[in-house]
């Protein structure tokens, strides 16, 4: 998706699917206005179907901080990973 606004109207929804969301902060990693925090996210994914995944999945947000606020963010985390366990999941039972 592109642009703030897009960003922000799907995010209710998107974050929906993701129940009992939890970070396990791995790390903290500051040098100037930027830090960097490894971590390692776990939910129940919750599909359309309503099929639930309980995921595990690694990932890292990238801050850049300007008046002592976070002026950019960025989360990586391993889309591949997500959807290996979503799909292993679904072919047990």
């Amino acid at each position: 998706m592109r642009g703030s606004d897009a960003y922000r109207a799907r995010l209710p929804e998107f974050l929906a699917q993701f129940r009992d969301l939890h970070y396990e902060v791995e790390d903290v990693i500051v040098e100037d206005d930027r830090a960097a925090v490894p971590y390692t996210m776990s939910f129940r994914y919750v599909s359309d179907a309503d099929a639930a995944h309980d995921v595990t999945i690694r990932g890292m947000f990238r801050f850049r901080v300007a008046d002592d606020a976070i002026a950019h963010r960025v989360d990586y985390w391993d889309s591949h990973e997500f959807d290996r366990q979503v799909r292993a999941d679904s072919r047990v039972g």
